[in-house]
């Protein structure tokens, strides 16, 4: 992999990481409540006419390809530079922000990690250092 040296592609990169988080943020005020924190926008393709939402959940997959076309509509009437897209993809992906935040408070679980610290003081050595391992990964933050 490339190092990267170049102040001007770390700022694009910034910026592009920010229009697709404002897109998300848009997607999900048209999206039901309980979809919201399974979508997120992924991929803004003008040339290709197309935008990417990814899901963490298949079963909403197919409802979002319903909802292509009025969220699309929606869509463009909120961004004027979507004018050329005709087509919303949706596509499955196993882990979204909200499941990385999840793994992220589960690993970092202080109360967690001092209960399995005092199980090791009290237990046969060969369950004592799986224990102890186990302790130390609760405490880490990810």
């Amino acid at each position: 992999m490339k190092k990267v040296n170049n102040i001007s592609v770390i700022r694009r990169l910034n910026a592009q990481l920010k229009t697709l988080k404002s897109f998300t943020q848009e997607v999900q005020k048209y999206l039901p409540e309980e979809w919201r924190d399974y979508c997120e926008v992924v991929r803004i393709d003008i040339p290709g006419k197309k935008i990417v939402i990814s899901t963490s959940e298949q079963s909403l997959v197919t409802p979002l390809r319903f909802m292509q076309n009025p969220l699309l509509a929606h869509l463009k009437r909120e961004f004027n530079a979507l004018k050329g897209v005709s087509s919303i993809e949706c596509i499955y992906t196993p882990l979204t922000l909200k499941r990385q935040r999840e793994k992220r408070e589960l690993l970092n679980s202080p109360s967690a990690a001092a209960a399995c610290q005092e199980a090791a003081t009290q237990c046969p050595p060969a369950l004592k250092d799986a224990l102890t391992k186990l302790g130390k990964t609760l405490r880490k933050e990810t």
